[in-house]
């Protein structure tokens, strides 16, 4: 399993067809979006629509995850991000790919859960755990009204376009941690776009993170 050598954002998957013309070029195939997305961002945050169509009857489907494989380079991270009812359906992806070429690209499972809480791996994989009630043992981070435990992990369900309260955000989740590391940020936020990203990446290098 690699290790981040730099904070990492991401937005929760690559399907924003809002996206065209500012980022995906207006002539690209949506098919063709995971492939173009990976060589501009190192991290991406596959949610479970996505991920769940490597197995859509629960067995694998070679050809899709062939496709998917095909996708990844040396250079990117992935982070699988599954609700708390589709946990055992990731655990047979994820043991699946064991020894894959893409299996040391995999750096952490993000559950999503209310009612059950998971156990702090997953397949092998470390989890973070989002939740409005749950924690893991260990470390937490509350922002707005989730709480992320476990591995240490910068969830933003709403990204600001303002950079001060970017800043202001990434400067708590920093100062939660036990130590200065390397961390992934995922944006969960629905309505992203590209500009807030790349704004949040640039205010992220000038903190040093």
């Amino acid at each position: 399993m690699k290790s981040l050598q730099n904070t990492e954002i991401s937005p929760l998957g690559w399907a924003f067809s809002a996206w065209q013309p500012d980022f995906y070029p207006t002539d690209l195939p949506s098919d063709w979006f995971f492939d173009f997305y990976l060589n501009h961002f190192r991290l991406a945050c596959v949610p479970s629509i996505e991920w769940q169509k490597l197995m859509p009857d629960g067995r694998i489907d070679q050809d899709a995850l062939e496709d998917f494989v095909d996708c990844v380079n040396e250079h990117n991270f992935l982070l699988f991000v599954a609700e708390e009812t589709e946990i055992e359906a990731l655990q047979i992806l994820l043991g699946f790919l064991k020894g894959s070429d893409i299996a040391e690209a995999i750096i952490r499972v993000v559950v999503l859960a209310e009612e059950r809480l998971p156990e702090a791996e997953i397949a092998g994989y470390p989890v973070s755990l989002v939740s409005r009630h749950l924690q893991l043992p260990g470390w937490t981070w509350q922002q707005q009204d989730r709480i992320v435990s476990g591995e240490p992990l910068c969830w933003l369900e709403r990204l600001p376009s303002d950079g001060k309260e970017q800043s202001a955000l990434l400067m708590s989740f920093m100062q939660s941690l036990p130590q200065a590391t390397a961390v992934p940020v995922c944006i969960a936020d629905a309505e992203v776009d590209i500009a807030s990203i790349t704004n949040l990446k640039t205010v992220a290098e000038l903190l040093g993170y």
